[in-house]
């Protein structure tokens, strides 16, 4: 029978969701979003989650995405725009602490018109 720990998680379970603590950390994309096509070119194995009292910021390689202001809860939805070359977007919700499931969005403009928009279903898992 799990039993509660002192800091509200139970033995033997994941840890509840809290944006006051969890949004901070690297985490592991499943199944990582990628392009090769000229000036989007990117593999994002992995996302790192900072955050302050008014903003969530999620570096992604060179894609700095921010959400202002910060989310309250365990829902999230950064965005990024690339001088004349893309829109780039994650939006997810926490699971648990240690876990997101999400969506990976990216549109193609300008310069980088010629490159396939993205949308695809990503999963996220704090590395340690």
């Amino acid at each position: 029978i799990p039993s509660c720990t002192s800091d509200g998680g139970v033995d033997g379970g994941p840890e509840p969701f809290d944006p006051d603590v969890h949004y901070e950390g690297g985490f592991r994309l499943l199944p990582p979003p990628s392009s090769s096509c000229g000036a989007a070119t990117y593999n994002l194995s992995n996302v790192t989650f900072s955050s302050s009292s008014s903003e969530l910021v999620v570096q992604a390689g060179a894609f700095r995405m921010t959400e202002t202001p910060r989310p309250s809860d365990e829902s999230f939805d950064v965005t990024y725009t690339q001088n004349n070359c893309g829109n780039y977007r994650l939006t997810g919700t926490f699971v648990s602490s240690d876990e997101f499931t999400g969506t990976w969005t990216a549109s193609f403009f300008g310069g980088c018109n010629i490159c396939g928009d993205q949308n695809q279903a990503v999963a996220g898992v704090r590395t340690p």
